[in-house]
């Protein structure tokens, strides 16, 4: 039992500790720096929807505030076999009045065009032209994979961006992806995804279309985010994702990407999911500045559109495969935490949905592209490190309780009771208990849990067979 004790901790304590460490080690030893420019490539910009109605006025309101030439970008929505009013809302969308006054800040409108793919320039104040769009409707609901195709056949861009419908994006995010591509070592540039609390002005709903965004280059000061506290809503832009802002970051300028607002609260930093997210983002950034990142932030990314490939039809996780192929082409797969995109916090029932779903995509990749476990795959130590070894912890988390159980001596039962201690804070955290320090802990304690659980659950899904397609 004692092999089992000590093998489980280790295994643990390497993928949670060992390997992050390493890769901090690696990026101080042998960092590979992109060389970034700021560049205007042709741009296609493809969102893949099912049943988004409820939040596409305030995405259609985010895109048309994009800081980029409009006659260098395309926007390609494709309705995957919608229901729910979804296709009504695209086919209007040169007719949404806070469209169309959003587009006025640009001197451009939506509008059903060709699009052809230029020779790059450099990045300059693009003169008042006609954004391009397009709406592709697929009558049935065949998958986002199959929808992601659809659109990649469409674009004619040399760099195609993929987004999501319910994440908001800042406006100088594309601009801050496509700068990475002037490195030709580059093929994929991954966005950051900051958790936030997205508000909408009073008097306006949540699933309408916002308002007029405040205009860019609207200076904040540190004395002014000293003033209105940590506590408090900012405008859209450049903010950081930590509970005080320094100086330095609060003296930048802020850019307004719709007309809500982003609440950076104190529980929002200390929440166990905002804890994981920033190791997730960190881990993210040490692999990307040796060579490559594994995956990318499905809210937020670009590849050039000569190394995409056809997505299987029922793939899960677009976000991983297409990155995954652009390495093993040879290209860098990069992290840009420059470039943002925007998502709720997620409530603890929809957060574990998505880390199942998200550990079951893992499991749905070693079926779909074998050859990642072996020499093809340039990253497959980086590869089964962080998307794989996750998926074994569960296991051996049970074999150091099992262990525990039935092992002699003082400093195996010290070790059983604070497995208890430990496994108790988290059922606090479901009850909302709130006790000092100790509800931090707890909040850590129970993010732990459930990504263990979900990794659990998603194992459970791949041995029986079950699915997982679209998620919201």
């Amino acid at each position: 039992m004692k092999w089992l004790f000590w093998l489980s901790v280790l295994f643990i304590g390497y993928t949670y500790a060992g390997y992050p460490l390493w890769l901090y080690v690696r990026s101080r030893w042998r960092a590979l720096p992109v060389r970034s420019a700021p560049i205007v490539p042709s741009v296609s910009i493809v969102m893949a929807v099912h049943n988004e109605a409820e939040v596409l006025p305030r995405k259609l309101r985010n895109l048309s505030e994009i800081d980029y030439p409009p006659d260098r970008c395309e926007i390609i929505f494709v309705s995957d076999g919608s229901t729910d009013g979804t296709n009504q809302v695209l086919g209007e969308v040169g007719a949404l009045p806070s469209l169309r006054s959003g587009l006025a800040l640009m001197g451009a409108q939506f509008v059903a065009a060709p699009f052809s793919d230029e020779t790059p320039g450099v990045a300059t104040r693009a003169a008042p032209t006609k954004l391009r769009s397009r709406v592709l409707t697929l009558p049935q609901h065949r998958g986002k994979a199959s929808a992601l195709n659809c659109g990649i056949q469409e674009a004619k861009g040399s760099i195609v961006v993929f987004t999501d419908a319910r994440q908001l994006i800042a406006p100088d995010a594309v601009r801050r992806l496509v700068a990475n591509f002037s490195d030709r070592s580059v093929g994929c540039v991954s966005g950051e995804l900051m958790l936030a609390e997205i508000e909408a002005p009073e008097g306006v709903k949540k699933t309408a279309a916002l308002p007029p965004a405040v205009r860019k280059g609207s200076a904040f000061t540190a004395r002014q985010a000293q003033e209105k506290g940590n506590n408090k809503a900012f405008r859209l832009g450049g903010l950081p994702e930590s509970r005080r802002l320094s100086a330095q970051q609060a003296a930048e300028p802020q850019h307004a990407g719709f007309g809500g607002r982003v609440r950076f609260s104190r529980d929002a930093s200390v929440n166990g999911v905002g804890a994981y997210w920033s190791m997730e983002k960190k881990i993210r950034q040490w692999e990307s500045a040796t060579g490559s990142v594994v995956g990318a932030t499905g809210a937020l990314y670009a590849v050039r559109r000569e190394l995409l490939v056809p997505v299987p039809v029922g793939t899960i996780l677009d976000d991983v495969y297409l990155p995954l192929h652009v390495i093993r082409q040879g290209k860098r797969a990069v992290f840009e935490p420059r470039a943002r995109a925007y998502d709720n916090l997620a409530t603890g029932a929809r957060e574990f949905r998505r880390k199942v779903r998200t550990l079951t995509g893992n499991y749905q990749l070693l079926q779909l592209a074998p050859w990642l476990l072996t020499k093809a795959n340039p990253v497959r130590f980086e590869f089964v490190c962080h998307k794989l070894l996750r998926l074994v912890v569960p296991f051996a988390l049970a074999g150091i309780l099992i262990s525990s159980l039935f092992l002699e001596g003082e400093f195996f039962r010290v070790a059983l009771w604070l497995q208890l201690l430990f496994y108790g804070l988290a059922t606090l955290a479901i009850f909302r208990a709130r006790f000092g320090i100790m509800s931090r802990l707890a909040n850590l304690s129970l993010a732990f849990v459930l990504l263990n659980t979900a990794a659990a659950v998603a194992f459970a899904y791949f041995a029986t067979g079950k699915k997982e397609t679209w998620a919201q």
